[in-house]
């Protein structure tokens, strides 16, 4: 039998579960979006050759590199 101490653990170390569904979470929503805009792309490609695309196209194509370009550089990669 093991022994227990006062908040009712029995002395195993085992990983927070709270902090490992949230982890999870987190990497579920990263997901959905990275999905998200990966099908948006891939759909803009085929309609690009279907149909010519109006100038502006460029421009916020431009935009969204920046981003893309701003979003990999925010926070150090961790190792």
């Amino acid at each position: 039998m093991e022994s227990t101490d006062s908040m009712g653990s029995t002395g195993d170390v085992q990983p927070c579960s709270k902090r490992s569904r949230q982890e999870t979470s987190e990497e579920e929503e990263y997901e959905k979006y990275l999905q998200t805009a990966e099908s948006s792309l891939k759909t803009l490609c085929t309609l690009t050759g279907q149909i010519p695309p109006p100038q502006w196209v460029t421009a916020r194509l431009l935009d969204l590199q920046a981003l893309i370009t701003r979003i990999n550089t925010a926070r150090p990669l961790k190792t």
